[in-house]
């Protein structure tokens, strides 16, 4: 169904059921009787007929365009009714938000107030955007008002209004549906109050009291235990919350070989991997399921889920959000509190403790443990039950009082939520030791990883906002405020594949924020980043979170602790490929570290303790399975594992190399090992070593030809050139533009056949890329005779322009300089199609990309229009008009990009003419060939001798390379760079018979090969910007 469709039948829903409870439930007033009889009338006729109202649908749309909403384009809309919640206006079940979006359009008149808080927090709407909502209420009453069809409802309202009475009616309509004993679920418990000796005064105030007690203490949530962190904000859970995925929780077998298979992925592919199996929501889940156990590893947002349920809950309003109609009473504690009391007095049972804890926890009425028992009675509770994991049950206690608590939540489970008695139940734990006693009746759900980028920079985004509104009062610029932190520290979070995937922890993605926040900016380098994250789970993350200090660490301090987990953590990931490891294995190993630490007496104690700790305090260790043990990130095995190998001599980090280097699951420890060398103990010479045997490396698989030279330059890419010394330095760039170009490394000859996989060639240019290297020639330009229309020479920039040439364009103001457009790319760039935003365009479409963006300085700049393309070469023209008149004000590097067009006597950049391309790739009479075959052929046939010469799909590399890449894919004769594959390039020419589209040329990475031979050719509108779309500037010769 259309989302305007689907969002006219929720407000029709809603208002039909609002009007019915009007008239049921004797709010009418006698005043209000015309008004009533019309309304009356109306209720009657019911809304069967909204799907095909047609005015409805034109009214909601209309709506939602003053507010602001993208209603051309559905994908933009279904995106943008997501992000302020009204998506959830049309699920399933859920009537009572609909009920309370229709009561605030029957109140809400004035567009300058702000909209009711309640329906702000019941559909997650940005507290930043408030005026938005505002604008949508008033406008769809406006419209309802002015249909005949809908009058009723907004008339009776307007006639309440007058009569002074708007107010108060909706405020009982709304008791009905916030307080759990005036709603039709909670006539039971309402009967049963009242025969208890409460009078409905009572009942209101008890139940509101403590819904008030709860929300006091649950609305804020402030962040603890983050090592480096020294300001720690509270902030809004409601705001800063965002809801997670729920996975179908896999069982033991299929989590073995799912880290498996990770281990052996490279990273790029792990993240992918790991942002596949997302299913629904936890809210899904909580309205599926009665009993639900939500599992996830240490960080995952079990806690914070299960209080911003019970915050939810306790507003009941909230309930809306959660897609339940029924605002159930909530009670929220800690397991392992239980389990203390339980040790105290072995007889005490869940339900005794739940009802005396929250009667101490909270200023409330005397008679509130006789409701909420009453409440459990009738089915009208929520009962949360956060941190199974955090009771007991270690090796060295004994299982005994865990065993005692699963046992107790299963009683009551059976007791309190059955048929008879509809409470809901959700208990949290962490996925270890969990299977060894299990409650059983319950629906099981995995919490997922945050997606990224999206879901990773919604959660940003609503921290920022959030924080940005403890000290910006104006909605607006706070949002803007943190959206510009959003895109300045997201591309840094996404650089590296393993940081990408620490970001998909809630909790890790915090410290990273807190750390961004506090400090300025992310550390420099990764190791840096995992030192941080790995000392705060170890030192204070979980004694914040339960407020209780280790003793074990209080006794060993942190470093040992280190010092002792990281050949625990190289061992696993030796000699247990699967990341898992017994109990008794992990002790019997840890008792010969210890002892080699001094601790030789007290090792087999320390052992139970320090495991213990791991797991349940630092949460570095998790239970994969019944007594399977593993690192509950993959990314703090390897990173431990690789100081261990930093750890070692220079001559057995050498041997421990040459026995890893080649398998794929050792890549990132070896890379976290030249980090810890060069930045975290800053031994040049020793990382120097290091970086040298790897490029020294030998291999008998030629598919493994060139991965020590990739390996080699990520290390440098990853600790920085100035690490290690500069004939090291030297060595590893020499290394990479030969491997890239496939060079004969003696001879610096390129390879005729090629020997090194395309994909090999491509990693290494990216390292290049990302360690700064550029074609000492990338500002040429190649004259081509004859190549000119009419005959003349043409001047022909010999690369693609890329994203360095195109900075210079931004920087240099080409966005803001209308002398540098055309009139209709001036229009294009102030009202740009959907897709690009709202205008005006300030950059190319995917400039931010951190896989083909800015930060890619010598790929193809990708994403720009043929009016940027035109634009940019206006921009070339006047800095070539500069150099003529030998401006002294022009830079020197604009002077360098046009220096061999002042040597020829160029006046004007464009983009080449349809004929001109054909010409410069050598025409197209043997129209089956490339550009660096021959002009009469023979063309080019084998795959693989293509794939040396040019970036098309049958690569799979899935994106543009750097231009530098393909020297045996130089055009003859002229010998110009890409012009097949990697990007489409611009013509100036329009198709035949056309007024708009223009001719593109060349094929590109995204294309089969066929497409890139020369005479093939496709038409684009000039508005056009896809991922694979360039271009390249000429200029004519006039001497």
């Amino acid at each position: 169904m259309e989302p305007i469709t689907a969002l006219a039948l929720a407000l029709a829903g809603g208002l039909s059921q609002v009007g019915g409870k009007l008239l049921e439930k004797g709010v009418v007033e006698p005043a209000l009787k015309p008004a009533t009889e019309r309304l009356e009338k109306w209720v009657q006729r019911g809304y069967s007929q909204a799907k095909e109202d047609q005015a409805l649908q034109k009214a909601v749309q209309s709506a939602l365009e003053q507010a602001g909403a993208p209603t051309e384009d559905t994908d933009d809309l279904i995106r943008w009714l997501k992000r302020v919640g009204l998506d959830r206006l049309t699920a399933e079940r859920n009537d009572a938000l609909r009920r309370q979006v229709a009561r605030s359009v029957l109140a809400f008149a004035d567009p300058d107030a702000d909209p009711p808080q309640g329906l702000v927090e019941a559909l997650g709407w940005p507290r930043s955007r408030k005026r938005e909502l505002a604008a949508l209420l008033v406008a769809i009453r406006a419209q309802l008002a002015a249909l005949d069809n809908w009058q009723a409802p907004i008339a009776y309202a307007d006639q309440a209004a007058q009569c002074g009475l708007l107010r108060d009616i909706l405020d009982r309509l709304a008791q009905w549906d916030n307080l759990v004993v005036h709603t039709e679920a909670g006539q039971a418990l309402r009967v049963a109050v009242t025969q208890a000796g409460l009078t409905e005064k009572d009942i209101t105030a008890i139940e509101a009291r403590y819904r008030q007690g709860l929300v006091k203490e649950l609305e804020w949530h402030d962040f603890r235990g983050i090592v480096q962190v020294r300001r720690t904000p509270r902030l809004p859970l409601a705001d800063i919350y965002l809801e997670l995925g729920l996975l179908p929780y896999q069982d033991e077998q299929e989590r073995r070989r799912s880290q498996e298979r990770l281990l052996s992925m490279r990273e790029e592919e792990r993240g992918k991997e790991e942002e596949s199996r997302i299913q629904e929501r936890v809210t899904d889940g909580l309205a599926r399921a009665p009993r639900l156990v939500v599992l996830g590893g240490p960080g995952s947002g079990k806690t914070t889920s299960l209080r911003f349920i019970a915050l939810m809950l306790a507003h009941g309003y909230g309930a809306a959000r959660l897609g339940l109609d029924t605002p159930y009473i909530p009670l929220l504690v800690r397991l392992a509190d239980y389990a203390r009391a339980l040790e105290a007095d072995p007889a005490l049972s869940l339900c005794n403790y739940l009802l005396d804890y929250v009667d101490k926890a909270y200023e409330s009425h005397p008679r509130l443990p006789d409701y909420l028992r009453l409440a459990l009675e009738k089915g009208t509770c929520a009962i949360l039950l956060d941190g199974l994991d955090e009771v007991g049950g270690d090796p060295a206690r004994g299982r005994s009082l865990r065993t005692q608590v699963v046992q107790r939540v299963q009683r009551f489970a059976d007791r309190w939520c059955n048929e008879g008695r509809c409470n809901r139940l959700v208990v949290t734990s962490r996925i270890e030791g969990y299977w060894d006693e299990p409650v059983r009746g319950f629906a099981h759900g995995q919490l997922s990883p945050l997606r990224p980028p999206d879901e990773v920079e919604a959660l940003l985004l609503r921290w920022y906002t959030a924080h940005e509104l403890t000290y910006q009062p104006d909605p607006a610029l706070a949002e803007r405020r943190a959206q510009e932190r959003v895109n300045h520290l997201l591309p840094q979070v996404l650089e590296w594949p393993s940081v990408r995937r620490l970001a998909t922890n809630p909790l890790l993605l915090t410290i990273l924020a807190l750390i961004h926040e506090n400090v300025g900016k992310l550390p420099n380098r990764r190791i840096e980043l995992y030192e941080i994250c790995a000392q705060t789970l170890i030192e204070s993350w979980r004694q914040a979170q339960t407020g209780m200090p280790s003793a074990l660490l209080a006794e060993l301090g942190g470093k040992t602790v280190v010092r002792v987990m990281a050949p625990l953590a190289y061992w696993l990931h030796e000699e247990h490929p699967g990341g898992t490891a017994p109990y008794e294995a992990w002790r019997e190993r840890l008792v010969d570290i210890l002892g080699r630490e001094g601790f030789e007496e007290e090792a087999e104690e320390i052992a139970t303790r320090f495991l213990h700790h791991a797991r349940h305090e630092a949460g570095l260790l998790a239970e994969r399975g019944l007594d399977q043990f593993g690192f509950f990130h993959l990314t703090f095995e390897e990173y431990l594992a690789a100081r261990e190998m930093a750890r070692q001599r220079t001559e057995e980090r050498r041997e421990l190399l040459r026995a890893h280097w080649e398998d794929p699951r050792w890549h990132e420890v070896i890379l976290l090992a030249a980090g810890q060398l060069g930045i975290v103990e800053a031994r040049r010479d020793d990382v120097s070593d290091f970086v040298e045997n790897l490029l020294r490396m030998e291999t008998q698989d030629v598919e493994e030809d060139g991965r020590q030279v990739v390996l080699a330059g990520r290390a440098l890419a990853d600790i920085g050139p100035r690490s290690v010394t500069n004939a090291t330095r030297r060595w590893v760039l020499q290394a990479l533009e030969q491997t890239m170009q496939d060079r004969d490394p003696d001879t610096d000859q390129l390879r005729v056949p090629p020997r090194l996989p395309v994909r090999t060639r491509f990693e290494t240019g990216e390292v290049l890329d990302e360690l700064g290297w550029l074609p000492d020639d990338l500002d040429a330009w190649v004259r081509c005779t004859g190549c000119a229309e009419g005959g003349g020479d043409l001047m022909a920039m010999k690369y693609p322009v890329t994203n360095a040439h195109y900075e210079r364009f931004i920087l240099a103001g080409g966005y803001e300089n209308t002398a540098w457009w055309s009139e209709a790319g001036w229009q294009w760039r102030l009202k740009p199609p959907s897709y690009r935003g709202e205008g005006p365009v300030t950059e190319t479409e995917y400039w931010r990309h951190p896989r083909i963006g800015q930060e890619r300085r010598g790929y193809p700049v990708v994403g720009v229009s043929w009016y940027e393309a035109n634009a940019f070469c206006r921009w070339l023209t006047d800095l070539l008009r500069r150099a003529r008149a030998d401006d002294p004000d022009l830079p020197a590097e604009d002077r360098a990009l046009v220096a061999d067009l002042v040597a020829a006597g160029a006046v004007e950049v464009q983009l080449p003419t349809e004929a001109e391309r054909e010409a410069l790739v050598g025409g197209t009479k043997a129209q089956n060939r490339y550009p660096w075959d021959p002009p009469r052929g023979p063309a080019t046939e084998d795959e693989k001798a293509i794939l040396a010469r040019a970036n098309t799909s049958e690569a799979g590399l899935k994106g543009p390379t750097p231009v530098g890449m393909y020297p045996l894919g130089a055009s003859v004769p002229f010998g110009l760079m890409d012009l097949a594959g990697n990007v489409w390039e611009w013509t100036s020419s329009l198709w035949e018979n056309e007024s708009e589209r223009r001719v593109v040329r060349g094929g590109s990475w995204f294309d089969f090969q066929d497409v890139a031979r020369c005479a093939v050719r496709l038409r684009r509108d000039p508005s056009y910007s896809g991922n694979y779309v360039g271009f390249r500037c000429v200029s004519p010769v006039l001497f």
